[in-house]
């Protein structure tokens, strides 16, 4: 019946048509029967039927008259009891309602349908994640709908549940109530494959971290610092137009320019343009910048300030003359520690 892997998508309704079949693979009926009924009220649960010959326990009761996932209990002739498989209870009666939701008038002609229950199981934790009834499609005289069902999913079914590989099966109610099983392939194995995808949910892409920077000596005129590049970080532009830098300070005094390039593949002077120029004095902590654009590449250009400091220099590297923490790269104004970036 069902010899195709399923593919779902998470957090948006799924309907999904269901072909049955016999063993020589051929479109089967699954309608079950059509009756006339008797007067029913809303105080009562049962229901004469003029033909019940064709009516098993476990159908399910297709009228706008009774409520949704009313299914038949037992038949004795042709009185057919009524039940729900999730009933309304009555605390002030203390009594669960009737399925019956409006009166039937006798002459009304009702539709019983098998009851085909969709299951879908975690294998992993061991346990049935989406259960859900069949909506029955074969009107009975259409060649086009012969058994066709539809199985219908919503988001809130799939909204907890990981993407991946599930198992499902399909069994129906037979008229002793217990469950009998549709076969997924003529081999008669009673199990198929469900794939549940998020597609159409956005996804958070991994971010890039790096804290590693190169320095160079700026000696141009009114410069005489030095400057520190992140080197080049992808920015993605075939799957974002928006890629996010979390910056992480340490005592930093001055200046971050956001830079962007159309480059494909650049140098370190590559053709880089200034997207967002930010300024800070003794700031300890995290702050944010965006590179909105299809860019190629993005960077980030620092160099804290040095206007205060002996002899210009904002930074000492470990064998540099005049560290005062030799060994150790020294930056009297502060440094960024680290980015990540994630577009």
């Amino acid at each position: 019946m069902y010899q195709r892997e399923l593919k779902l998508q998470r957090n948006i309704k799924n309907k999904v048509q269901l072909q049955f079949k016999n063993s020589d693979q051929k479109n089967i009926r699954i309608l079950a029967a059509t009756s006339t009924v008797g007067t029913a009220s809303t105080t009562s649960n049962l229901l004469t039927v003029a033909d019940a010959s064709n009516i098993q326990v476990g159908m399910l009761v297709n009228s706008n008259n009774v409520t949704t996932g009313t299914y038949v209990s037992e038949i004795n002739s042709n009185t057919i009891t009524l039940a729900n498989l999730d009933p309304l209870y009555d605390a002030d009666l203390d009594q669960f309602l009737s399925p019956i939701i409006t009166p039937i008038t006798s002459g009304t002609n009702i539709t019983f349908n098998h009851n085909f229950v969709f299951s879908m199981f975690d294998a992993e934790q061991n346990r049935t994640v989406v259960q859900k009834t069949l909506e029955i499609v074969d009107d009975g005289v259409s060649t086009a709908t012969r058994g066709l069902a539809v199985l219908s999913i919503f988001d809130n079914d799939t909204r907890d549940l990981h993407n991946g590989f599930y198992n499902f099966s399909i069994t129906l109610a037979d008229s002793d109530g217990e469950r009998l099983p549709t076969y997924s392939n003529t081999y008669y194995d009673i199990r198929g494959t469900a794939r549940l995808a998020g597609d159409f949910v956005p996804t958070l892409s991994p971010g890039v971290e790096t804290s590693s920077f190169k320095y160079f000596s700026n000696r141009d005129p009114g410069a005489d610092r030095y400057d520190f590049y992140s080197g080049n970080l992808r920015a993605n532009p075939e799957s974002s137009q928006l890629t996010s830098i979390a910056m992480y300070f340490t005592n930093y005094t001055g200046t971050v320019e956001v830079q962007a390039t159309l480059d494909n593949t650049p140098s370190n002077f590559g053709n880089y343009a200034t997207l967002e120029t930010k300024t800070y004095t003794n700031f300890t902590g995290v702050d944010y910048a965006n590179a909105e654009g299809i860019w190629s590449d993005v960077r980030v250009k620092w160099y804290p300030d040095n206007s205060t400091l002996p002899n210009n220099l904002n930074f000492y590297s470990p064998e540099m003359p005049g560290n005062p923490t030799p060994g150790t790269a020294h930056y009297p104004n502060g440094k960024i520690d680290k980015l990540i970036v994630r577009s």
